[in-house]
This record gives C-alpha cells, sequence and structure tokens, in this order.
C-alpha cells in the first residue's frame, strides 16, 4: 500500500495541476471560453464524452439597440453506443446565455430514457450547459457500472443456475463451444462477441433476473433515477431486489439486505454473496 502510494506521489505533476486547476477556475463557464480550449478541459474530465459537429455562427441581424447580438453555438454529445444529443447554444453579447436547447438523437439505450427527458428540461429551463454535460457524463457512468456488474454475475453464475436474464445455462454452454471453436480467429472475435452478448442482454434493461434450478426467481430492480437533493439534481442508484418461488409468488422483499451487504462489500460482491446463499437453499 506504501509502494503503491509513493509510486503516486512521484507520478503527480505539479505544472499540469496547477494548469489544469487554473483552467477550472477561469473557465467555469461554457459561454466565457474560447471553445477549443474549453473541449481540451472537458477531456480532462469527461474522457468517454465525444464532442462533433462544432459549428459557430453570429446572427447580426439581432443587433439592435435593444437586443444584443446571438453567438449561436451548435454540436453534437455523444457516448458511444449509448446516448447522442445535439445541442444549440445562443450566447449574447454580455457572454450570457440567451438560449440553449437539447435534442435527442440517438438512444440505444431507453430504459433511463424518462430521466433523460427530465434532465433536458431542467437543464433547457436553467440554461446550464454544464450541469448537463456533467450530469448524463455521471449516467453514463452508472450505466456502465450495471451493465458490467450485471455482466459479471451471468460470467460467475450461469453455469449454477438456470438461466441468468433469460439465457439458460445450457445456451450458454453452446456459446462457449462456439467460442471455442472460433479462438483460431484470434481474440478480437471472442471480445466482440462478449461486447454484443453485454449490449443485448444487460444494456438496455434495469432488470438483473436469476432463475435457480429449483425455478426460484430472484429479481433485481435496478434504475438510475434523476434525484433532487438540497436544491440540486443528481443521478443515483435506486435497487431493489425481490425473491419469488417456483410460482411466481412473492416470497420475500431482500432490498434493505441488499443494501447493508452493498455498503459493507460493494455491489458486485453483495449480489453474489446473496446468490451464493440462494443456491444452497
Amino acid at each position: 500500500m506504501k509502494a503503491e502510494i509513493q509510486q503516486k506521489l512521484q507520478a503527480f505533476d505539479k505544472e499540469t495541476f496547477i494548469e489544469k486547476k487554473s483552467l477550472v477556475q477561469q473557465f467555469s463557464n461554457l459561454p466565457s471560453l474560447d471553445f477549443e480550449t474549453r473541449l481540451t478541459t472537458i477531456k480532462m474530465f469527461y474522457p468517454n464524452m465525444i464532442i462533433s459537429k462544432i459549428n459557430q455562427t453570429i446572427d447580426e441581424s439581432s443587433h439592435t439597440e435593444s437586443m444584443n447580438v446571438i453567438n449561436t453555438l451548435k454540436f453534437t454529445v455523444q457516448f458511444k453506443p449509448f446516448m447522442k444529443f445535439n445541442v444549440t447554444v445562443g450566447i449574447d453579447s454580455t457572454k450570457a446565455v440567451d438560449k440553449l436547447k437539447i435534442e435527442p438523437v440517438g438512444l440505444c439505450v431507453v430504459v433511463e430514457a424518462t430521466e433523460i427527458v427530465r434532465l433536458i428540461e431542467l437543464t433547457e429551463k436553467s440554461k446550464d450547459i454544464s450541469f448537463f454535460l456533467y450530469s448524463i457524463n455521471v449516467l453514463y457512468k452508472l450505466q456502465q457500472k450495471r451493465i458490467n456488474t450485471c455482466y459479471d454475475i451471468y460470467e460467475s453464475f450461469i453455469k449454477k443456475v438456470y438461466s441468468v436474464n433469460g439465457i439458460e445455462g445450457e445456451e450458454s454452454e453452446d456459446e462457449n463451444k462456439e467460442s471455442q471453436d472460433d479462438n483460431n480467429d484470434g481474440d478480437d472475435k471472442k471480445e466482440k462477441s462478449k461486447k454484443y452478448l453485454k449490449f443485448i442482454k444487460f444494456a438496455n434493461t434495469a432488470r438483473l433476473e436469476i432463475v435457480f434450478n429449483n425455478r426460484k426467481k430472484l429479481l433485481v430492480d435496478w434504475k438510475l433515477i434523476l434525484k433532487e437533493k438540497d436544491g440540486s439534481h443528481h443521478f443515483e442508484h435506486d435497487i431493489n431486489c425481490f425473491l419469488f418461488d417456483e410460482k411466481q409468488k412473492l416470497v420475500d422483499n431482500l432490498t434493505g439486505l441488499l443494501i447493508k451487504l452493498t455498503k459493507a462489500s460493494g455491489i458486485y460482491r453483495a449480489l453474489a454473496n446473496l446468490i451464493d446463499n440462494l443456491i444452497k437453499t
């Protein structure tokens, strides 16, 4: 542990830190900044975000005694392959945001679509583009955590239970055989197959469903919600967990237990411990 801390201290670049801190302090608002510099700053904090199709125009016709010149900035924000938005920001001569429009043009993961619409409405009302960029980045990270955790549970337990999210154990063995037969094609094909399975079975759902060999079922309802706290909004996990018997009758609400286990050991280990114990019963 000490060696790891020392390594991080050695890697710390004071000049880079000061430069980044200065950028954040000086350019905390989008309209006040040369957009090229702003993009550099954004990529520092949101490495998974792709900003493209940048177009800047000035509407001289709006420059009258009672109106300011409107500088319109248009660009596309994307998190491949999950979300894509067209953004239009109107900036007046005082460098204040005069208008803000966000249009979703590609939501491959629609399970959080309602929450995204709420986020857009709040952002357009507040005219705070920084809030939108931050929030959508948080949502993407939470989606990735859910997908990866559910897929890891699938890989760990598919041979010990009847099915995981509709994929039966035998079906999984057939897929593994095909994967082994394709070994001559290299690891690239296997990795693509893994990503495809992740996306198809675990990306566009807020549920993890484990059916045990005795046909009892564990259902984890894992939503991502835009929650208001102390006057601000942020995305967070909203997890509920239920156990059903072989006739699909609710047996127990395990939400409290799962939350306690998650606080103690993290969500994957909490789910794994829960499933292990249910396999034994």
